[in-house]
This record gives C-alpha cells, structure tokens and sequence, in this order.
C-alpha cells in the first residue's frame, strides 16, 4: 500500500510540473519497490488516466464549448471553439503519429531515461529566454488564444509526440514550445493541459491493448494498490493544477518563463542523479 501511495503522489504531483513523472515512477518501483522493468513502465503509463481525468474536469467548460461548436457551428456563440477545435485536431493527429510508434518502440525496446540530458537543455533554454526578455526593449506581441496558428500548434502536437518517451516531460516539452512561440502564460498551460486529454486517454487504452505487461501488473502490483494509486493521483493533481495555473497568473511573463525553466532544469538534473 504504501509504494501504490508513494506512486500515486509522484503522478499527482509531477504531471503538471516539466519533470517526466513516469520516469520517476520507473525509478522508484524499480529501484524501490523491485518492481519489473515492464510493469513498472505500465504502471506508470495507466496512472495517467487519473491526471487526464482532473485536466477534463478542470477544464470541462473548454470541452463544453468545442462539443456545442461541433453540434452547431453556425450559431456558436463562443469566439475562441475554433481554435480549440482546430488545436486539438492537429495536436491528436501529429501527436499520434509521432507517439505511437516512439510507445511501440520503447514498450519493446527502450526502457531507459534517454530524454532527461534533453530536458535539461530545454531548461536552460528556457531560463536564457527569459533573461533575454527581461533586459529586452518590448515585451508586447504575445499571442492570445484566437492567435495561435496552425504551426503553433503542429509543433506542439509534435513535442507531445515525443513525449512518449521515457524521460520527456509531456506538460514541459509542450508549454516550452508554446511559451517559445510568444504564446502567452496562461493561455500555454491551459492548452497544454487541455489538448494533453485525448493523447493520455489514447496513449492509456493503447497501453491496456497492447501492453501484456499491465494484465501482469494486476497481478504482480495487486489490483487493490493500483486503485489507491489511481485516487491519490487523481486527488494531488486536483491541487497541484490549480496551484500551477495560479502561478501561471501571479507571475510576470519574463520571471514565469525563468522560474518554469528552473525547474525543468532541476528537476530533470535530480531525475538524473537519482538514476
């Protein structure tokens, strides 16, 4: 029970943080809880469910929206439905394409944190551009929601595609790109939250159809300890993503994108040291 907890915590917390949270997952139940290499990879990959469902729930009214703009395009009444619609269109079909095979690939082959020394990179990176900014002239020009283009959001779905990859933070590589492509704050992390929900459920289902080694996790983890791991996750990141959008909120531009770099940094140079 206590490792199930220790997991579910490590995914709650971590999901919305740059950190890879199913490279640390790996690292604790293989090195901790001697745990399967294979399972553990599944373990990690099923816990996402619990941190899609809260990015759904947090933002069911956007969902909402592109629902009733699907139904009745003509007489939507919100401004902002195409866009929604037209990222999450983008970012599912580019992301699948580029995720699916990178899953299939380490599911078989690579179960190794080889992304972490690139996540690093991308944090300092981050940390230089917001330096740069700060000692700039203007900082005007940063794109609102109804200004995303469609390359915005192809190299998103892009960035998400590699996340399939043990060591590559999803909501880190996403808002990145997107923060790097003078897309506002906030806007950043709610679509990279919010276009992050299918891929998870997809990426989820993929992993229950064609991962053998979860069935074996019912059994070498116990069914019971992969429920508690499911509510303590779902429960932490119902906090943790509030927490992150309301930094997102209090935080200049300039001192968000350093302070979020920083943590990419940090955090992934921990992950290494720990593997």
């Amino acid at each position: 029970m206590n490792d199930a907890i220790i997991i579910g915590f490590l995914q709650g917390l971590l999901e919305w943080l740059p950190v890879s949270s199913k490279s640390m997952i790996i690292l604790y139940l293989v090195n901790a809880a001697s745990v399967s290499g294979e399972t553990a990879y599944s373990l990690a990959m099923f816990l996402h469910f619990s941190t899609a469902t809260t990015a759904l729930i947090t933002f069911r009214s956007d969902f909402s929206k592109v629902i009733k703009y699907l139904v009745n395009r003509e007489h939507s009444s919100y401004a902002d439905c195409s866009v929604l619609f037209r990222s999450l269109l983008v970012t599912i079909a580019i992301s699948a394409t580029i995720g699916l095979p990178l899953y299939l690939l380490t599911r078989y082959y690579i179960l190794e944190l080889s992304g972490l020394l690139l996540t690093c990179f991308i944090g300092i990176f981050l940390i230089l551009t917001g330096l740069f900014l700060k000692f700039s002239k203007s900082l005007k020009g940063f794109k609102s929601l109804e200004q995303i283009g469609t390359m915005d959001m192809v190299l998103a779905g892009f960035m998400q595609g590699l996340s399939a990859l043990p060591g590559l933070s999803r909501s880190g590589l996403v808002a990145s790109t997107l923060l790097m492509r003078n897309v506002e704050k906030e806007t950043a992390l709610r679509l990279t939250f919010i276009i992050s929900v299918p891929i998870i459920y997809g990426m989820g289902i993929a992993e229950f159809v064609v991962g053998l080694g979860f069935r074996a996790s019912l059994e070498e983890f116990g069914t019971i300890n992969i429920l508690i791991a499911l509510a303590t996750s779902f429960i932490l990141s119902l906090i943790s993503l509030r927490m992150m959008l309301e930094l997102a909120k209090r935080l200049d531009f300039t001192k968000f994108l350093i302070c979020f770099g920083c943590l990419t940094f940090g955090l992934s140079l921990v992950t290494i040291m720990l593997s």
